[in-house]
């Protein structure tokens, strides 16, 4: 059995090193982009950092379909057997690549073990990198530092390296992807667009895409938002309704209102997904397009008073008071259901207009 020496600075394959730019651009932290946080909400790097205990295993030669400790990446040396199965397709592979390994992790001493994958010799030194900067990233952590290692390893050939690293990133604040884009390759991106496995996980790269100047990324983006458009397609709609507002700005925002804002046949889902892709553009764009989106907001308090909690929390953000008797109406018609998450944002809105005595925006 080896333990890991807690000084040890193996250093991972990368690809592009980008650490002085994040030094400026992500000194601050920030609200992560409530698009791609729809991903895994924890990534294999959440589950290494928030574990008490994590191992290297390999089949146990001596008992067959059990696991033995190859090594002990963190936390003491597990005393009992693990209570898994090693299943015959790991046992092929692992007989077959004798220097891979299975990872395995325990938040608390008595929890059952999970298992985060077959991780080759990279994998494994990625996941020690990880290990190594566990008093740096927890808590409010050192996001700056985080991101910098996980941009540098995007478009890893490893697909376990770069799936991780692509969760990782798409956690990030939407103004910091966009910077991002500048560094990531078309090349980097089609396997994500291309491939059907990936399909839940195109929202980084459908806004990565937005940035990039090529024509054919406008043809894709703009024909495919149309597409949404005309089919009530939902998959992603919130990305790619983004992305058309990052290429077509107050356009964009207009034919979302006309298309689905005002129109009260749109299911809640297109509209959450619109009013998401508004929201995002609120918080990172300029003063001119949010004051567009704010009256765009309200045509959808006039058609779809269900999105009233992603509005007034927005517009409480803001500062604009605007629509408080607009919302306060909501609370009073009894032809309208809200949730208690709307109706509390409402309320919650109302109240902090009331403490505001500066006049409503415009």
């Amino acid at each position: 059995m080896i333990r890991t020496s807690p000084n040890r600075t193996a250093s991972p394959s990368t690809g592009v090193i980008l650490g002085a730019l994040f030094v400026v651009l992500l000194a601050a932290r920030a609200q992560a982009c409530p698009i791609c946080v729809a991903m895994p909400t924890k990534t294999v790097a959440d589950h290494l950092l928030e574990s008490e205990t994590v191992v290297l295993v390999r089949e146990n030669v001596e008992k067959p379909f059990t696991y033995s400790v190859m090594k002990v990446l963190k936390g003491e040396p597990p005393t009992e057997p693990f209570g898994l199965f090693v299943d015959s397709a790991t046992r092929r592979r692992l007989k077959l690549h004798p220097g891979e390994a299975v990872v395995l992790v325990r938040r608390d001493m008595g929890q059952d073990w999970q298992r985060l994958g077959i991780a080759d010799e990279k994998y494994q030194i990625v996941v020690e990198r990880i290990l190594l900067f566990a008093d740096r990233w927890t808590g409010k952590g050192d996001i700056q530092h985080r991101l910098e290692f996980f941009l540098s390893l995007f478009g890893h050939k490893n697909r376990l390296i770069f799936e991780l690293a692509y969760l990782e990133l798409g956690r990030a604040p939407y103004e910091k992807i966009k910077r991002m884009a500048e560094f990531v390759s078309r090349e980097e991106l089609r396997p994500l667009l291309q491939r059907r496995e990936y399909i839940e996980w195109r929202s980084l790269a459908i806004l990565l895409l937005a940035q990039k100047a090529d024509p054919r990324d406008r043809k894709l983006i703009e024909e495919t938002f149309q597409s949404c458009q005309e089919f009530g397609l939902t998959t992603n709609l919130a990305a790619w309704a983004t992305a058309y507002i990052e290429l077509n700005g107050e356009k964009a925002i207009e034919e979302i209102e006309a298309t689905y804002l005002r129109d009260s046949e749109r299911s809640a889902a297109e509209i959450r997904a619109v009013l998401t892709a508004l929201s995002i553009h609120g918080r990172a764009g300029t003063r001119e397009l949010r004051e567009r989106i704010v009256k765009s907001y309200g045509i959808a308090l006039q058609f779809h008073p269900q999105g009233a909690d992603t509005i007034t929390a927005d517009l409480t953000q803001w500062e604009h008071w605007n629509y408080t008797e607009v919302v306060g109406e909501l609370l009073k018609n009894e032809n309208v259901t809200l949730q208690a998450s709307e109706m509390n944002g409402i309320r919650k809105y109302i109240l902090a207009a009331e403490r505001e005595p500066s006049t409503p925006s415009n």
